[in-house]
């Protein structure tokens, strides 16, 4: 991108001015990536508009409600029959 002010030429590499200001606010030692099938992030999306929250927030929310549960149960109730999808 070139930008012309009083007979200057300044440039700005847009791709790496993006590239730098993309997500700041992402410390990789917080976050994690991990795959999740479209139905259901549309049914996160939703979970997150109805209840006014971020994906974020919804996520956690349903994950310690799911945590509290287990523990509750014991945990080990469901853990003998399922073996880890990942």
């Amino acid at each position: 991108m070139v930008k012309h002010v009083d007979g200057e030429h300044f440039f700005w590499p847009l791709d790496k001015l993006l590239c730098k200001s993309y997500n700041i606010y992402m410390h990789k030692n917080t976050y994690t990536t991990f795959r999740v099938l479209k139905e259901d992030a549309e049914k996160l999306k939703i979970i997150a508009a109805l209840s006014r929250e971020s994906m974020l927030q919804s996520f956690k929310r349903l994950v310690q409600q799911e945590y509290d549960r287990l523990q509750k149960e014991g945990g080990k109730s469901h853990a003998v029959d399922e073996k880890d999808q990942a």
